[in-house]
């Protein structure tokens, strides 16, 4: 089962947003949020945190998950316990899709070396980011769709 290229997370990323700033801008509309404050939280998250850390589509995922389903409300277990369910079963699913959440290790298996910028170029188009973005946007689907 694929998915097509036609998700407004796969558009925002080929405009040029990084990961975690495509994933947040997608979903802004749903939570709330306008797409530039939304990618101002996630700009940091980007690029496994610009270390190479956990993937900022999985970040960003986790962002939505969280404000879509959080009360934001001090001491409220039920919804805290609710979104780590939903991020613990997001994150699950990814990895055992795309081979692992951190990014240097992802792009890795890929053949792409995070400290090579001439390896970095060609990540925007069918390259392992876009799928990386592809695959959060799936399953980020797929989490909220479901009962939990």
């Amino acid at each position: 089962m694929t998915m097509e290229n036609n998700h407004p997370a796969l558009d925002y990323f080929t405009e040029g947003y990084s990961c975690s700033e495509a994933i947040a801008a997608a979903y802004a509309p749903t939570l709330g949020l306008d797409r530039q404050t939304a990618v101002r939280i996630a700009t940091g998250f980007g690029g496994g945190m610009a270390q190479g850390k956990t993937c900022g589509a999985i970040t960003a995922a986790c962002m939505v998950l969280g404000l879509r389903e959080s009360s934001g409300v001090a001491g409220d277990a039920y919804s805290r316990d609710k979104v780590y369910l939903l991020v613990q079963e997001f994150s699950q699913r990814f990895a055992k899709r795309c081979g692992g959440t951190r990014c240097r290790e992802l792009l890795a298996i890929n053949g792409i070396d995070i400290n090579k910028p001439e390896q970095m170029k060609n990540l925007r188009q069918n390259g392992p980011c876009f799928e990386m973005v592809k695959a959060a946007a799936r399953i980020l689907d797929e989490v909220c769709e479901e009962e939990f």
